[in-house]
């Protein structure tokens, strides 16, 4: 996250007793689009364990990531894991 020479490919999110919830990739950058996931349950190897990855594709310092739970059911993430790259290069 430093220089603003990180970018965030994808991340991983790990849930127990969730229903479904929503994931929602925003950038103060005008050329990029909002984009929103909808997840939850049924991917889970395990009961009531799930797991769901989806793409962000940005620069770290103008990317927000967002999880919202807004329905009645449960929803527990237990852990979010994030994958992408630093580049040493100065521009």
């Amino acid at each position: 996250l430093r220089d603003g020479r990180t970018r965030i490919k994808k991340a991983n999110i790990e849930h127990r007793q969730a229903s479904s919830y929503t994931a929602t990739v925003s950038s103060s950058q005008s050329a990029a689009p909002t984009r929103s996931y909808t997840l939850g349950p049924g991917l889970g190897t395990v009961e009531k364990y799930g797991f769901n990855h989806f793409w962000i594709g940005g620069a770290a310092p103008e990317t927000t990531v967002k999880l919202k739970s807004d329905n009645a059911g449960p929803c527990t993430w237990t852990s979010i894991e994030w994958h992408g790259e630093y580049d040493t290069l100065t521009e």
